[in-house]
């Protein structure tokens, strides 16, 4: 009786594990499709996204790269350079240590998160050197930033497409709702 009513419990563990697997991804989520790069600037209004890269070289990046209050595209790149980002941003010790975070209360930042392997880790600052470059740690911690943005900007793009053709019936790109943009799921 007892073995009966544990493969009665084990048949049933499965069988929620799967079908709530199927209605996360009937509901469009799928970790294995976040991106592994992403980064966005939070204001008094909220997160916007900067930039997001996809393991397979996707990218949904702003159409004018110096101009963060440009529209969102989204753009294609060699998968090769996303790898290539990512082993820098390795190598600068990105996604060594806790995350950090140095910003002044009331202003905006700029956070990077990043998934390299099983490693991953995301760091937030308001970009500000006056007040950044007082001591060891922090002249070390602008070094990592500065590595990472590089990174990050060397993943050239190859092709682009406005990002409203590339919405889903949901009105969404890989997650991402344009009329909701601080509400995805993969900007954490």
């Amino acid at each position: 009786m007892v073995k009966i009513l544990g493969v009665l419990i084990a048949t049933a563990l499965v069988s929620l594990s799967l079908s709530g697997h199927s209605a996360a991804r009937r509901a469009g989520v799928n970790s294995a499709d976040d991106p592994v790069v992403v980064m966005y600037r939070t204001t008094e209004k909220g997160r916007e996204l900067v930039t997001a890269v996809w393991k397979d070289g996707t990218m949904l990046i702003r159409g004018v790269v110096s101009d963060i209050n440009s529209r969102l595209i989204v753009a294609e790149a060699k998968p090769e350079s996303v790898s290539a980002c990512l082993q820098a941003m390795d190598a600068a010790h990105f996604f060594q240590g806790p995350a950090l975070i140095h910003k002044q209360p009331d202003s905006s930042s700029i956070r990077i998160w990043a998934k390299y392997d099983e490693k991953s880790n995301h760091h937030e600052w308001n970009e500000q050197l006056e007040t950044a470059l007082k001591s060891q740690g922090m002249i070390e911690f602008v070094d990592r930033w500065l590595a990472a943005r590089a990174a990050i900007l060397r993943i050239a793009p190859v092709r682009s497409r406005p990002l409203a053709d590339s919405l889903d019936e949901r009105r969404q790109f890989r997650g991402f709702n344009p009329a909701e943009p601080g509400e995805c799921k993969w900007i954490k």
